[in-house]
């Protein structure tokens, strides 16, 4: 989990140079579109690692690569001991 996340603007940028542009950056403890932004390059990234870590304050953040042309679906599923 900690080897997964980006913990600063520098290492964001240094891992989104390894995988390539665009990224993703999107707080864990995020959702309904709070909390996520795209980058292209390397000033976008930085606005967009900040934002992020402003609108979530203390979420872990992870970083992806982008696929485009695709589209997202998102399934949650609630549950406690009886199923």
């Amino acid at each position: 989990f900690q080897k997964a996340m980006v913990h600063t603007v520098e290492d964001a940028i240094d891992r989104a140079i390894k995988i390539g542009f665009p990224v993703m950056v999107k707080a864990s403890e995020g959702g309904g579109g709070k909390g996520i932004r795209k980058a292209t390059n390397v000033e976008e990234l930085k606005v967009a690692f900040t934002n992020v870590q402003a609108e979530v304050v203390g979420s872990p953040i992870f970083m992806m690569q982008m696929c485009s042309n695709a589209r997202h679906l998102e399934v949650q599923i609630l549950g406690d001991e009886y199923g």
